[in-house]
Formats: structure tokens, sequence, C-alpha cells
């Protein structure tokens, strides 16, 4: 990923499906500990847990990630790498 911001559009996007890509079950504060340790930030007055939240309610809605439930979170079947 190109960059060091993360804005609510397509970057965060990208960067919640890279991160679940792997097939791991992660929590937002998982995601929020990857993104800062990448070095990712978000615009003045943005917070980095909602910026996150936003992009994987966006991504749930068409299938790309899955809520299970408890505030955990997987990639959806379309995403997810080949076996």
């Amino acid at each position: 990923m190109s960059g060091s911001t993360v804005f609510a559009g397509y970057i965060s996007k990208e960067f919640v499906l890279e991160a679940l890509r792997d097939g791991h079950i992660r929590d937002l504060d998982e995601l929020k500990a990857m993104a800062a340790k990448r070095g990712l930030t978000v615009p003045d007055g943005s917070s980095l847990g909602r910026v996150i939240h936003g992009a994987l309610l966006g991504l749930r809605s068409n299938g790309q990630v899955i809520s299970l439930g408890g505030g955990k979170w997987k990639i959806g079947k379309q995403n997810a790498p080949a076996d």
C-alpha cells in the first residue's frame, strides 16, 4: 500500500482488506494496532478506530468482509486467498 495516510475512502478499505486477507480473525483493536505499526494516520479531527470501523461497515455491506459478532471480523469469501 502506498502513502502514509488512511482516509475514510479507498485507502482505508484497501488497508482493511490487506489486513484480513491472511484469513485471521481480527478485532478493531488489532486493526488499529496494525495501522499504527505501519505509521498510518487519519486527517485531523478523525479517529483511527472510527475510520477503520467505517471501512469495515462499507466492506460488510457488499460482502467483502464478514462480521462475526463481538467485534470480530474476517475476510469475505470472494477476497479470501485461494487454497
